[in-house]
Formats: C-alpha cells, sequence, structure tokens
C-alpha cells in the first residue's frame, strides 16, 4: 500500500500542489492569453487555452493536474482502507470514489488535450467528466467522512465538505 508508513508524508503535500499548480497554471494562460488579446477580460478556463502559445501551456498543465489528480485519488482511496476495518458501506463507497476520481481526472486530461477551438465536441465530454463526475467524487468523499466520524474524521470536516457539494449542485 502507498500509504502504509509514516514515512510517506510527502503524499500529504499533494492537495497543496495540485490547488497551488491548478490555480498558478490557471492564471497563467490567463495572463498570456489577455496579453495576446486571445480573450476577453472574463473568459471561461478553457478558452484561455485555446490558441497558442497559451493553448500549449494550457494543454501541458492540463495533463499535470489530471495525473497529480489521479496520485490524490489513490492515495486517499489507499488511506481509507487504512482506516476503514468493518464499515462494508466504507469499503463500497471508497471503491465507487476511486472510479469515480479516476474519470474525472481522464476527464481533466480529456478538456486540456482537445481544445475549445479545436474540438469542442470532445472537450466537453472531458469537461462533463471532470465536473460531473468530479462533483460525484467529492460526494462519495463527503459520505466516508460522515461513516469515518469521530475516528477518522469530524462532524466539522463532514459539515465543510456538506457545504462544498451543495454549492457545486447548485452552481
Amino acid at each position: 500500500m502507498i500509504c502504509s508508513t509514516n514515512n510517506n508524508t510527502i503524499f500529504a503535500y499533494l492537495p497543496i500542489f495540485l490547488f497551488i499548480f491548478s490555480a498558478t497554471s490557471t492564471l497563467i494562460t490567463y495572463a498570456i492569453s489577455l496579453g495576446s488579446h486571445h480573450v476577453d477580460e472574463v473568459p471561461f478556463v478553457s478558452e484561455t487555452g485555446g490558441i497558442p502559445p497559451e493553448s500549449c501551456i494550457f494543454t501541458f498543465a492540463m495533463n499535470i493536474i489530471g495525473v497529480t489528480l489521479m496520485l490524490n485519488v489513490y492515495v486517499r482511496y489507499n488511506l481509507v482502507l487504512l482506516w476503514n476495518t468493518q464499515n462494508h458501506t466504507v469499503t463500497v463507497v471508497n471503491r465507487m470514489a476511486l472510479f469515480a476520481g479516476f474519470i474525472s481526472a481522464i476527464g481533466v486530461i480529456i478538456a486540456g488535450d482537445f481544445s475549445v477551438v479545436a474540438s469542442l465536441w470532445v472537450h466537453n465530454i472531458g469537461a462533463f467528466f471532470a465536473f460531473f463526475i468530479g462533483g460525484g467524487y467529492t460526494l462519495l468523499q463527503t459520505v466516508i467522512t460522515f461513516h469515518t466520524r469521530p475516528r477518522f474524521s469530524t462532524t466539522r470536516l463532514f459539515l465543510i465538505q456538506s457545504a462544498i457539494v451543495i454549492g457545486l449542485f447548485i452552481t
């Protein structure tokens, strides 16, 4: 297992890296596309990666984000395996979350590799996987958080995740 010892604390930084890299790469591609007059002032994120040179950076960044997301999903899956010793519901939901997380990450890669300009249809399929299946992944993780309270999570974390899930599905 990838998370079976305390020596693997580097994996704790994966979500932080994912957040910082995602935000930074989005801002960089936005700045380049705005400076090149390829987009309006407030475009959709995908529009900032439609025309070279920013499309190359966008594609590269989305591939890194997708792979990092897969690593995050796999690490979380293994952590839940370590925590869960008896609850069958958690085992089933954890497997579903692994599948949904991987599909979501593949969607990120597809959306990044097929630009809005070149292939809107394929890009939208990738975006659907990334956002809607990713929302399902977030919901499944919230269920896991609920079922692993109080030993491995808290009610406060469950409520925060619940608010995020509600926000995802409202917007």
